[in-house]
């Protein structure tokens, strides 16, 4: 068996073409290709022809294929595709995202960046993009429907993930990578409470969280999603998503988790619509916003005091202005492309204290 460097777990459910999609954005990766395995799961599609037509549409990329009979969610697919790959990282994809040619080049690199000793999961976002978009359209970025809310989260706080307390809240399963030690240490995802869709991920997150798994942002594996209509949106996707809190809540009966029942202004559609008509185009975002001030309010989250403002420093530079202003913290402004900064920043012991922005 061939042990590769990164392992992309795909699990599919019954969107062929945005499938082959993803996957002709992922076969011409600037990563070499013996460098990196693509794992399909079938999470019980029981289309006899789809194999057949990801081997012959995409027949440049090593692809693994894999099905069961029965559906049995997002969470067990997960597992069972990262318990089938070889690779040392395995970045957890949508099977309806297209991907820049340097994707998977992106997510391994932060790795490189920071200590093999140091337990984390990567982080990424996702725009929206419409459902016909091309994988191998090179000014995709022109065609983005709607940006992820996630970034204006970023701008409220920071990109340094340390700097928010539900940063786990955040650890969407269509874009994260984690070491293969850290999975087999402290598990996957649980696919044993959750059903249908929801928080399943948070969960995965919280968990490792707890476990002293930090959560980082790399800014530079951007994805597109092709917009499709989302099971959410009505009292039965909101009844599932409630039925998922819950069983989060039973298994982590902890302040934060619970905390998270403020989504439901969001996730509850007659909520939601109410939150719309007063004039909050945002309810998502305000959500999350209530959701953060919550924790950092239960635990006595100290005020930031943001009055340095340093931009393109190297590392050294930071530190001494902070052991020269021990009682003011610093904002510091960075190039995308400055992985090992940016990494630093939100990895280090003084983290707390540096609010980190990217351009």
């Amino acid at each position: 068996m061939t042990n590769y460097l990164v392992s992309v777990v795909l699990p599919y459910s019954n969107n062929k073409c945005s499938l082959l999609s993803t996957l002709e954005s992922l076969q011409n990766q600037s990563l070499c290709s013996f460098d990196y395995e693509i794992i399909v799961v079938d999470d019980g599609c029981q289309d006899d022809n789809i194999e057949q037509l990801i081997y012959t549409k995409i027949p440049d990329a090593k692809i693994n294929y894999y099905s069961y009979s029965d559906k049995k969610g997002a969470a067990y697919a997960r597992n069972f595709g990262w318990k089938k790959s070889t690779g040392q990282i395995v970045i957890f994809l949508d099977s309806d995202q297209i991907v820049k040619y340097n994707f998977v080049e992106q997510h391994l690199t932060f790795f490189d960046a920071i200590p093999s000793s140091e337990s984390i999961i990567q982080i990424g976002f996702r725009n929206e993009v419409d459902i016909n978009t091309h994988a191998g359209d090179k000014k995709i970025y022109n065609k983005v429907t709607h940006k992820d809310p996630r970034f204006s989260i970023f701008e409220w706080y920071s990109e340094n993930m340390q700097m928010l307390l539900g940063a786990w809240h955040l650890c969407f399963s269509h874009n994260i990578s984690i070491r293969r030690e850290d999975l087999e240490k402290y598990g996957g995802f649980d696919e044993d409470i959750f059903s249908g869709w929801g928080l399943e991920d948070s969960e995965f997150a919280y968990n490792l969280s707890k476990n002293g798994v930090k959560i980082a942002y790399n800014p530079n594996i951007l994805v597109y999603h092709l917009s499709h209509p989302v099971s959410w949106n009505s009292d039965s996707g909101y009844k599932a998503w409630n039925n998922n809190l819950q069983a989060f809540i039973e298994k982590h009966p902890d302040y934060p988790v619970i905390a998270q029942s403020i989504f439901s202004e969001f996730f509850n559609p007659e909520k939601r619509r109410h939150h719309i008509q007063k004039g909050d185009d945002r309810p998502w975002i305000s959500c999350y916003r209530k959701f953060e001030e919550v924790i950092r309010t239960f635990f006595g989250y100290r005020k930031y005091n943001k009055e340095i403002v340093m931009k393109n420093p190297r590392w050294n530079d930071i530190i001494q202005k902070l052991n020269q202003f021990p009682d003011k913290d610093i904002t510091v402004l960075v190039p995308k492309g400055d992985i090992e900064l940016i990494a630093k920043i939100q990895l280090s012991k003084v983290t707390e204290r540096i609010a980190l922005f990217t351009y």
